[in-house]
C-alpha cells in the first residue's frame, strides 16, 4: 500500500450524510478523541495509539489492558463454555501494534481478537445449526454483506477459522475505518484480494490463496451501489450506535437485497442511545429464527447495554405480517432482555426464542396485560413453574439466580429463589453471586436482605419498572 497517498486521502475525505449515515453524538465524541498522527495510525491496534478507539480497542495502558483482556475472557468463557476448543485455534496476527496476552494456559491473543472471536463463533454455530455451514465454506461464489466493519477483524476470521471460501466481503464502515480494514486485510490476504478500494491499494504484500474478495464502502455509496442476491449480511455493535432512521435505512436494505433463503446477523442492545426500543431497528419487516443472550454481564449500571444476539431471515408470502400487538410484544422481549431476563426467555420458549414471532408460551406470557414490569415478573416465575419441574430443575434456579439483574424482581420472588436454594443446597452459590454483584464479599445474611430491600424501595420510587 502507497501509505504516504493512502493517508493523504483520509486527511482530505469527509463522510457524506446520506440516508446510511448521520452524525450521533456519541460517534462525534470517539472521533473528536482519536489521534490522527500517522505514527499512531499505522500502530492503530496498540491500545496506546489511540486511533482506532470505539472499533473494538480501547484507548488503555498496557495493566489496563491486561487486566480488561482477563476480565473479556472470564465473560466469554462464562456465558460460553463450549467456545474454548475454537478459541485455542484462533491466532492474532500482531500486526501495527496489536498486543496480545495469555489467559492461563489456554488462548494467546489480543483483547479485539477475543471480542470478535466470540462473535464468529456464535455466527458459524448459528451457520452450521441452520445447515448453511457448508454453503460459507464451499466453492461457489458467496456474496457477504457486513455493515459497521471496524477494521476487519470478523471477515478475517471467518475466512482463516470459519473455512469461509470464494466469499465476496462488502464492508460499509467511515472513512477512518475503511482505511484501517484496508491496511489489514491488504497486508494479510494481500492487495490483490481487494475489489474495490477507496485507499488505493497498489502495492501486493502476499498471494490471495483463500479465494476471498474485499469491497469497501463509506455509507453513500449504497445509494449507487445496489449489492444484491446477499447470502449473509452481518451487523455487530453499531447498529445500536445510530439514529433510528439511519438504522432502518440499512434494515430495509438488507431486506430488499438478501436472498430468500440468506441468514442477517445482529449482535446490538434492545436500547442504546437512541435507539430506545427494538421497533426502532425496524426488525419486525423481518422474520427472527433465534434471540439469543449474547454475554452475561454484570451491570454496570441502569445505564448498561446487554448485547443480544439476533438471526433474522426475509419474511415469505406465508408469514403473518406483524400488526400493532405483535410489534409491541418484540419490543416488551427486548426490555425483558434488556434486564437481563433473556436466559430466562430462552427457557421457558425451548431455548429457541423468536423476537417476531414467540411461540404460544411467550406470547401468552406478554398478553397478560399487566401494567408494570414487576408483576410481569413475577407471572414470568409462575408459568416457569407451570411448565418447568422448577424445585427439582437446578440448572434453571441457576441460570435464574445468575440473572444480574435479579435485584428487580419482587420481595416475594426473591425469598422463594432463597428457600428453594436452600432446599437444592445451593444457597453457597446464591450468596456468592450476591457478594459478587454488590462487592459485599462475605457479608451477613441480614445485610445482603436488608440491602435488596432498600435497592426494590428505590427502584419502585423512580418506576422502573414500567414499560412506558
Amino acid at each position: 500500500m502507497n501509505l504516504e497517498k493512502s493517508i493523504n486521502i483520509l486527511k482530505k475525505l469527509r463522510v457524506k450524510k446520506s440516508v446510511f449515515w448521520d452524525t450521533t453524538d456519541g460517534w462525534q465524541n470517539i472521533f473528536s478523541k482519536r489521534s490522527s498522527k500517522t505514527e499512531d495510525l499505522l500502530n492503530f491496534l496498540s491500545p496506546r495509539a489511540n486511533s482506532a478507539t470505539g472499533i473494538g480497542i480501547q484507548h488503555q495502558s498496557n495493566i489496563e489492558s491486561q487486566n480488561s483482556f482477563e476480565l473479556l475472557a472470564k465473560i466469554t468463557l462464562r456465558s460460553c463454555p463450549n467456545i474454548i476448543s475454537f478459541l485455542d485455534k484462533v491466532k492474532s496476527e500482531n500486526l501495527f501494534g496489536e498486543e496480545c496476552f495469555k489467559y492461563k494456559d489456554s488462548f494467546y491473543m489480543s483483547r479485539s481478537t477475543l471480542m470478535n472471536a466470540n462473535s464468529c463463533y456464535l455466527i458459524l454455530d448459528q451457520m452450521e445449526k441452520r445447515k448453511k455451514l457448508n454453503k460459507l465454506q464451499g466453492e461457489f461464489h458467496k456474496e457477504i454483506l457486513e455493515i459497521g466493519s471496524g477494521f476487519g477483524e470478523l471477515a478475517r476470521q471467518l475466512i482463516k477459522f470459519g473455512g469461509a471460501k470464494n466469499c465476496h466481503f462488502h464492508l460499509v464502515d467511515l472513512p477512518q475505518n475503511l482505511f484501517f480494514a484496508e491496511l489489514y486485510l491488504g497486508q494479510i490476504f494481500g492487495s490483490n484480494s481487494i475489489s474495490k478500494s477507496i485507499f488505493n491499494v497498489v502495492e501486493k504484500f502476499q498471494n490471495n490463496t483463500s479465494g476471498c474478495k474485499f469491497s469497501f464502502y463509506l455509507p453513500s455509496e449504497l445509494e449507487d451501489y445496489f449489492i444484491q442476491n446477499i447470502d449473509f449480511a452481518i451487523n455487530t455493535y453499531s447498529l445500536q450506535e445510530m439514529l433510528p432512521a439511519t438504522v432502518k435505512a440499512y434494515v430495509n436494505y438488507i431486506e430488499k437485497n438478501l436472498k430468500s433463503d440468506g441468514l442477517f446477523f445482529s449482535i446490538n442492545a434492545p436500547k442504546k442511545w437512541n435507539i430506545k426500543k427494538y421497533s426502532d431497528y425496524n426488525f419486525h419487516t423481518l422474520k427472527c429464527l433465534n434471540s439469543i443472550n449474547y454475554r452475561f454481564l454484570n451491570p454496570a449500571g441502569l445505564g448498561a447495554t446487554t448485547p443480544i444476539f439476533n438471526v433474522f431471515t426475509i419474511r415469505n408470502s406465508k408469514d403473518k405480517v406483524l400488526d400493532i400487538d405483535d410489534i409491541s410484544n418484540m419490543d416488551k422481549i427486548g426490555t425483558l432482555q434488556d434486564l437481563g431476563m433473556g436466559i430466562f426467555l430462552e427457557k421457558i420458549s425451548g431455548d429457541m426464542l423468536s423476537i417476531t414471532d414467540p411461540n404460544k408460551i411467550i406470547r401468552r406470557y406478554l398478553n397478560l396485560k399487566k401494567e408494570d414490569l414487576k408483576n410481569n415478573i413475577d407471572l414470568l416465575f409462575q408459568i416457569a413453574l407451570d411448565n418447568e419441574e422448577f424445585f427439582s430443575n437446578i440448572k434453571l434456579l441457576k441460570e435464574f439466580a445468575r440473572s444480574p439483574f435479579f435485584h428487580y424482581f419482587s420481595d416475594v420472588l426473591i425469598f422463594r429463589l432463597d428457600m428453594n436454594l436452600r432446599l437444592s443446597g445451593e444457597i453457597k452459590m446464591y450468596y456468592k453471586f450476591l457478594s459478587h454483584y454488590y462487592g459485599l464479599q462475605k457479608r451477613p445474611h441480614k445485610f445482603i436482605v436488608h440491602l435488596i430491600r432498600k435497592i426494590l424501595v428505590k427502584f419502585r420510587a423512580i418506576n422502573i419498572f414500567s414499560f412506558n
